[in-house]
This record gives structure tokens, C-alpha cells and sequence, in this order.
């Protein structure tokens, strides 16, 4: 249960910065003006392309590590598998809860003295 919600946080965030990054690319696409324009308009849509894909592949790796044990799948390179399980590797580091220790002091002995 908990390796889901890893994921899936993992695929909330991508999902929220894929939006970002293609609302940004496809800011600058314009349909008019010189070369310069078109240079940024092509620019801005391999971009958003680009997005798409890592969005997509992201998905498919969120999805298959939900459902179960992974196997390869046309169109999704192994390092971009990895990279995504490794994030959710890191999500467990990032929220995982804090615990007490029983070697630190209380927490009255931390008050700072005034001369």
C-alpha cells in the first residue's frame, strides 16, 4: 500500500511539472514572424513533444509498478524505467516519518542562554 502511494506521488509530480514545462513551451509557438520566431515556435513544440513522452513513459512505469512485478515494454528504455522507480525509491526517503531517539535531549535542555 505504501509502495503505491509512492507512486503514485511520484507520477503527481510529474504529471504537475509536464503540465508546467508544456504550458511554458507552448507559450512561445507563435503562428507568425520572422526566422527567429520559427526557430523558437520549433523549438517550443519539440519541447512539449519531448514532454509528452517523458510524461507518457512515466505513466506506463507508474502503472506497471502498481499493478505488480515489471516487465520490459516496447517503447519504454530501461533507464527511463529506472529513473522513475529510482524516484520513487526517493519519495520513500522523502516521506518517510521522523522518529524519536533516545539518546537526544529533551527538548527544554535546547534553550538558548542570554548574557
Amino acid at each position: 500500500m505504501i509502495a503505491r502511494c509512492r507512486c503514485l506521488l511520484v507520477w503527481a509530480v510529474v504529471t504537475a511539472v509536464a503540465v508546467g514545462v508544456g504550458r511554458w513551451s507552448l507559450a512561445g509557438v507563435t503562428g507568425a514572424g520572422g526566422f527567429d520566431d520559427l526557430v523558437v515556435s520549433v523549438a517550443g513544440l519539440a519541447l512539449a513533444g519531448c514532454t509528452a513522452w517523458a510524461w507518457t513513459v512515466s505513466t506506463v512505469v507508474v502503472a506497471q509498478a502498481v499493478r505488480g512485478p515489471l516487465r520490459p515494454t516496447t517503447g519504454v528504455p530501461a533507464w527511463a524505467s529506472r529513473v522513475v522507480l529510482a524516484a520513487c525509491g526517493v519519495a520513500a526517503l522523502g516521506v518517510a516519518p521522523a522518529q524519536a531517539s533516545y539518546d537526544a535531549p529533551p527538548p527544554s535542555s535546547a534553550r538558548v542562554r542570554r548574557s
